[in-house]
């Protein structure tokens, strides 16, 4: 009687870290703990907020497999002044701890926005370009940081949209994240878009410290 009674129990209680630990796992998408709805949980204990307006950082609670997340929802850093998005609903860049070793140095550890040509996200979707980055409202100053250790020599493209003075930039890829910046005269920056100029291969590189001038 002893024996069933322990058996009960210990199933009791496995059953109940497996629903517990699933239940963990689809909470965390893009470095943020999310409701099932995947909403940003506000006023959770286990996270602080990650940014702030003006700002993107990624960091918070992230995994290290494309797998496990999908691409940023376009609303997700709405209240940071920031829409992210992909080429599709399935597909665009998504937030990656750096356990996913993407061999770069010199952005503010331990998330970034990630982007792998051959990977496969929790969507189907491919972590991939174009990518786009609209500020709300428009600004007058752009930085942000990119790097690629894998893809070292590649080039990738970032074109801001909205001002007629700031034209693009082909950033080559390096294992030290380089910092891109973009000043108007005016707040008429609205977006940057994110894409391969001709003859490039690049296929895995990291965004991060994404900052905002009004």
């Amino acid at each position: 009687m002893k024996k069933i009674v322990c058996f009960v129990f210990l199933c009791i209680v496995f059953g109940l870290v497996a629903v517990y630990s699933g239940h963990c796992a689809n909470m965390i998408l893009n470095g943020q703990e999310v409701d099932e709805s995947g909403f940003p949980v506000i006023n959770s204990s286990e996270i602080e907020p990650l940014d702030a307006t003006g700002s993107l950082n990624f960091d918070g609670i992230a995994p290290c497999f494309f797998s496990q997340t999908i691409p940023i929802p376009t609303t997700f850093y709405s209240h940071f002044g920031f829409s992210i998005k992909g080429p599709n609903a399935k597909s665009g860049g998504a937030v990656l701890n750096e356990c996913s070793n993407f061999g770069v140095t010199g952005y503010s550890s331990p998330n970034f926005l990630a982007f792998n040509c051959i990977s496969t996200l929790a969507t189907g979707g491919v972590p991939f370009l174009p990518e786009t980055i609209s500020f709300k409202p428009p600004v007058s100053g752009v930085s942000l940081k990119i790097g690629g250790g894998s893809t070292v020599g590649q080039s990738v493209r970032i074109t801001p949209k909205g001002s007629k003075d700031v034209g693009f930039v082909d950033v080559i890829l390096a294992s030290a994240v380089t910092t891109v910046n973009f000043i108007s005269t005016k707040s008429n920056i609205k977006s940057v878009v994110i894409t391969l100029p001709p003859g490039s291969t690049a296929c895995s590189f990291v965004i991060d410290d994404i900052t905002t001038t009004p």
